[in-house]
């Protein structure tokens, strides 16, 4: 497995090879991005939204 950063499109690919058919948004700022083989996770995003920070405690 090799692993990609898209620095750009704050990104991590998991399989560069594999075309991207479908990106879901699973929870709230987090997307998965699809491949069209048998419907493999192969990149994950985070879709920063503007507001505060979340701290932890």
């Amino acid at each position: 497995m090799k692993l990609r950063v898209d620095k750009e499109a704050d990104a991590l690919y998991l399989l560069d090879s594999s075309d991207i058919v479908e990106s879901v948004e699973v929870a709230a700022g987090v997307v998965l991005d699809y491949n069209d083989d048998e419907e493999e996770v192969v990149g994950v995003a985070e879709r920063r939204r503007p507001g505060p920070a979340v701290r932890g405690r």
